[in-house]
């Protein structure tokens, strides 16, 4: 999978991070990565959605504000 223009999100709390990443599979089609663990040690997992294009921001806006209701800060990832 390669990134879009979308690029990577990332939300972390003390010891947590969430990532959500818009991507394109092999076929063309736009899916959402979701990748989550611990920043202390290698658990965590990940899923892919296929939401396509059109709901791609509508998946970041819900998880922006799942994560906020967590606790977790939002960073910059460059």
């Amino acid at each position: 999978m390669h990134a879009t223009k979308t690029g990577i999100r990332r939300w972390e709390t003390a010891t947590r991070f969430y990532e959500a990443r818009v991507v394109s599979d092999l076929f063309g089609n736009v899916v959402l990565e979701k990748i989550w663990g611990s920043r202390h040690n290698h658990r965590g997992g990940h899923q892919v959605v296929a939401v396509g294009a059109a709901d791609c921001q509508k998946g970041l806006i819900q998880i922006e504000k799942e994560r906020a209701r967590r606790g977790y800060q939002e960073i910059c990832v460059g």
